[in-house]
């Protein structure tokens, strides 16, 4: 399929395709403006050893990979956020999303970002959950246990608040909408184009009939049954030099080999063709 073909497809079907898109379009604004909002709250905290006098006492090694990953891990668990849960009196039914990720390589300084459905819980949890990962480090993380007699959450970066949403990102969605309705649309006029087997132009024989094509009489926009005289009425219009075009060149077709000649109805009879007769 050439380009011309291409554009020829979507201009016959250019309703249909505009109509899809504006369907996904309009689909994906009424199912973001009802998705519910998503709030973030980030912060960055080092975990310390700390003596008996609460007073940190450094960390004098470097905290193993294995260590990170499962402190990591046990900041999204039950372990850690139902006492969160608890603490700030929030049933389960509250959406929480806690993600811990580790600010470098043998560190312990680490980036926590929390999800929630309204700015505020998302700041209080932010700063609640440091502090419970960190009673709980002693049994996860004995590297760190074994420079102090206890583990505190030094707060690196304060939790943000936001009141804009993190999710869902109308922008984004819409762009994506309208490609996969942009998408959509060229699928249905590729494939409303490939099963069409109707005869519509010249061009349209061509491709299937290796005979030329002696003429093309376009329809007449006239009244009644639409058979009107219009090489007695226009002899110098369009319609008039086409079928005289038509009569030439049947004078000056090869009849005596006999190879037959393909005709095709005018446009009104919406393009359908006849099959080749000799």
């Amino acid at each position: 399929m050439t380009v011309k073909d291409l554009w020829i497809a979507v201009l016959r079907r250019w309703r249909g395709a505009v109509l899809l898109l504006l369907i996904v379009v309009g689909t994906t604004a009424v199912v973001t403006a009802q998705a519910p909002r998503v709030y973030e709250s980030r912060t960055t905290i080092y975990f310390a050893a700390a003596g008996e006098d609460g007073e940190s006492t450094g960390n004098l090694f470097e905290m193993p990979s294995g260590e990170r990953a499962t402190l990591s891990r046990i900041a999204r668990s039950p372990l850690t956020l139902d006492p969160v849960r608890e603490e700030l009196g929030l049933d389960q039914s509250v959406p929480l999303h806690v993600e811990a990720i580790s600010a470098g390589s043998d560190t312990a300084l680490f980036d926590f970002v929390v999800r929630s459905d309204s700015p505020d819980r998302a700041a209080q949890v932010a700063a609640v959950v440091p502090r419970q990962l960190a009673e709980d480090a002693r049994s996860y993380a004995p590297t760190l246990a074994q420079s102090g007699t206890q583990v505190r959450a030094q707060v690196v970066d304060a939790p943000t608040r936001s009141s804009v949403p993190v999710e869902p990102d109308p922008i984004r969605n819409l762009l994506l909408a309208g490609l996969a309705g942009v998408m959509l649309g060229l699928a249905y006029a590729l494939a409303g184009h490939a099963l069409d087997t109707r005869l519509r132009t010249a061009e349209d024989v061509e491709r299937i009939s290796d005979r030329p094509v002696l003429s093309a009489i376009p329809m007449l926009e006239g009244k009644g049954d639409g058979r009107a005289l219009y090489v007695y009425d226009d002899p110098f219009g369009s319609h008039a030099e086409a079928v005289r075009k038509l009569r030439t060149n049947l004078t000056f077709v090869d009849v005596a080999r006999n190879e037959g000649t393909h005709s095709s109805s005018p446009p009104h009879f919406q393009g359908r063709g006849r099959r080749p007769r000799s």
